[in-house]
C-alpha cells in the first residue's frame, strides 16, 4: 500500500508542474492577459472585464501555451450581463492559417461564480505551443445593443483533466485526512462542502453523498473495497477531484 500512496503523490505533483494557472492574486497584474474591446483590471483576486459597446469583449494571451501536456480549460467566472451569453475560446497557432472556435453557452445575470470545462484536445491548431488564445464574451447570434455589464473572471486554468483537479479548491483551504484511510474520511474546509461523489477509476459512481450537517465533515468508506479512487468535492460552484485509497 505504501507503493501505490507513493504513485498518487508522484501524479499530483506531476500534474501540479504541467497545469498553467492564472489566479489574478496580485492587484493590478493582468498576468500576461491583455483587453480587447473591452477594460479590464485585476483587484482583490478578481480580473474584472468591463465591455465598451463591441460585440466582441474580450481577454487575449499571446506568450504561448503548451497544447501538448494541457487539454482542457477551466474558467471560473461571474457573468453580471443580460445580454452576454457565450463564452468564444479562440486558436490561433501559425502553423494554422485559420482561427479555429470552441463555443459553449453561458448563464446571464450571475450571482454566484460558476465554472466552466471546454476540452480543447483534438480542435485543429491545438498542438505544439499555440501562439495565441483569445477569450470572447459575446451575445449568441446577433451583435451587442448597448454596452453590456462587467465579466468578472475568478481564475482560468490549462491542465490535462476534464475537471479541475484538487487546485480548484485550494482557495477553500480544502483537505483530506486520513488519506490513505480504512474507515472514515474526514474533511476541513473554509467554505461548507455541499456534495461528495465518490467513483471507481473504471468511472463507476460507488457513493454520493449530500453534506447535510456540516458540522460533521467526514464520509464513511467502509463499505468500499480496497484500491484507489476519486472523490468529486463541491463547494459553492467550484468542483475539485481528489484521490484517495482505501486500506
Amino acid at each position: 500500500m505504501r507503493k501505490i500512496t507513493l504513485l498518487v503523490i508522484l501524479l499530483t505533483v506531476s500534474f501540479t508542474v504541467r497545469a498553467q494557472t492564472f489566479n489574478f492574486d496580485t492587484d493590478a497584474d493582468l498576468e500576461g492577459w491583455e483587453g480587447k474591446n473591452a477594460a479590464v483590471a485585476v483587484a482583490g483576486g478578481i480580473m474584472t472585464l468591463t465591455p465598451d459597446n463591441h460585440k466582441n469583449p474580450n481577454i487575449q494571451y499571446v506568450n504561448g501555451i503548451d497544447a501538448g501536456t494541457q487539454g482542457y480549460v477551466h474558467l471560473r467566472l461571474k457573468n453580471k450581463s443580460s445580454i452576454i451569453n457565450e463564452i468564444r475560446f479562440v486558436i490561433r497557432n501559425a502553423a494554422n492559417d485559420n482561427n479555429t472556435f470552441i463555443n459553449t453557452a453561458m448563464t446571464t445575470e450571475d450571482a454566484d461564480f460558476k465554472t466552466y470545462d471546454l476540452e480543447l484536445t483534438g480542435a485543429d491548431g491545438w498542438s505544439g505551443v499555440v501562439d495565441a488564445i483569445t477569450i470572447r464574451f459575446t451575445e449568441r447570434n446577433t451583435n451587442l445593443n448597448g454596452p453590456a455589464d462587467n465579466v468578472e473572471i475568478d481564475y482560468i486554468i490549462f491542465d490535462n483533466k476534464a475537471t479541475l483537479n484538487v487546485e480548484s479548491l485550494e482557495k477553500f483551504k480544502f483537505s483530506v485526512f486520513p488519506n490513505p484511510a480504512q474507515n472514515e474520511i474526514n474533511f476541513s474546509s473554509t467554505q461548507p462542502v455541499e456534495q461528495i461523489q465518490i467513483y471507481s477509476l473504471l468511472g463507476q459512481e460507488v457513493l454520493h453523498l449530500k453534506m447535510d450537517n456540516p458540522s460533521k465533515p467526514m464520509v464513511n468508506i467502509a463499505s468500499l473495497s480496497k484500491g484507489i479512487y476519486n472523490m468529486k468535492v463541491k463547494i459553492g460552484s467550484s468542483i475539485g477531484i481528489v484521490k484517495i485509497v482505501k486500506e
